[in-house]
Formats: structure tokens, sequence, C-alpha cells
């Protein structure tokens, strides 16, 4: 979504959303060719314009779209020619793995975590890689990743509204670090960190703003510099806000 209309009578507004970030998108608005301030109505989307469709796949349209034939008997039905079993992708169980461990207090992280493993060892992509991983043949293992990490992460990555509150979800960067989910960093240290400065009383610091105030606490980085410096009396920080 980029433009949208609303005509109330004979006033007609029109909006245009940026999405400087991808969650909350920055809405300009116009009244009858005015800019105006973005009224409630649209600001805080009553009319679910920016609610993404359900139900969108094919089958929802014709459940009987695989099937060949409306009637059936008591041998078809006995031999199960009338059922359809259709296959849910891996991106699809993952994400609904860590939605019901979002939404209830009683999934361990731990467990799901190693439930969201098993369903990667499962992805007929993967299963080259982790056979590779699984000898130790490593190097090997991360060239197949450089070759189809496009493949990869079409069949096994998450949505993005899913995965920025799943630290413990497997990512590719996962996948390269050989590691568990949440092990690997995919951030670095700016270019603004000079490498001549670097020496042994310099600790470097990486603090990332996840967006998710006020429902969490987050430490800003130069909040964290004052609680370091209170229990590291004399040490020096090179806090670089990503």
């Amino acid at each position: 979504m980029t433009e949208a209309t609303f005509v109330v009578g004979a006033d007609v507004w029109e909006s245009k959303y940026f999405y400087d970030h991808k969650f909350h998108p920055t809405i300009v608005t116009t009244l009858n060719g005015q800019r105006v301030d973005t009224p409630p109505l649209i600001l805080y989307d009553h009319l679910n314009v920016l609610k993404k469709p359900l139900n969108t796949s094919i089958l929802d349209d014709n459940p009987l779209f695989s099937f060949t034939s409306l009637s059936s008997n008591p041998v078809t039905r006995w031999l199960r020619l009338r059922t359809r079993r259709y296959p849910v992708s891996t991106s699809q169980a993952r994400s609904l793995l860590w939605k019901a461990w979002k939404s209830k207090p009683g999934f361990d992280g731990v467990i799901v975590r190693w439930l969201d493993e098993r369903l990667l060892r499962r992805d007929p992509v993967l299963r080259p890689y982790w056979r590779l991983r699984d000898r130790g043949e490593l190097v090997a293992a991360e060239e197949f990743l450089d070759r189809n990490r496009d493949a990869v992460m079409a069949s096994v990555d998450m949505d993005h509204t899913i995965s920025s509150w799943t630290p413990l979800a497997m990512k590719v960067n996962d996948l390269y670090s050989f590691g568990q989910g949440g092990d690997a960093c995919s951030h670095t240290r700016s270019n603004a960190t000079v490498q001549d400065e670097d020496d042994e009383s310099a600790l470097h610091v990486i603090a990332i703003d996840t967006g998710t105030w006020p429902n969490e606490v987050r430490i800003a980085p130069y909040d964290l510099e004052t609680l370091l410096t209170i229990l590291f009396p004399g040490w020096r920080c090179n806090c670089v806000p990503q």
C-alpha cells in the first residue's frame, strides 16, 4: 500500500505511505489538494486499509480444485481416494510454531528452538547442507549455502513481522555459523570505529533498537555506556548506535 483515497461526502482525502520503517509507515495526507494533518480514521487504520488479506490461496476459493469428480461411493471413501492432504511449507510451519511460542507462555523457548531445527532438517532444500554439516564438512556446507542462498531463503525464511521478535529462531546467519538459533550476530562494528584506535582496554558495544517500546524494555547505547562505566571504572567505550 503506497497510496489511498478516502471520500467522505464532498471531501476527498488522499494519503501517501512512506515505509522508512517497514512496520510503521509515515503518512502524508491532503484534503481536497491541501496538505493537512492525517485524521485518526486514516492514521490508526480504522478501515483496515493496511491489513493484509487472508485466505488468498486458490483452495480457499475452490476446496475441490484437486478432485477429478464430485461423486463418491463407499469404496472410495473406505480407501480414502476422496481425501487430500496438502503439505505445509517449512516457512509456514516455522511461522505457526513461533506464533504459538509468542502467544502462549507454556511453550519453552529452548524446546521451540529444538523443534525449529527439526523443521529445518526436514526441508528438502537444506538436506544437503545438513548432511555436509553433520559429517563435519563445514567448508562444503558453507559453499552450498553460497550457491543456494536465494532458494534457502525462499523455502525456510519466515516473514519479517515474525522473525523480528523471535531471536531464538534459526536464521541464515546461524546456518553459516553452524550454531543454534540466535547464536550468530549479523551486525558488525560501524566504519566510524577506527581500527588504529583499538587496544586491550577498549570494549566495543553494539546496541540495537528493536522498536518494541513500550511493550518491552530496551537499553540505548549511551545508557549502556553509563551502566558499564559504573560497573567497570576506568574503561572507555566506543558505542555506535545501529
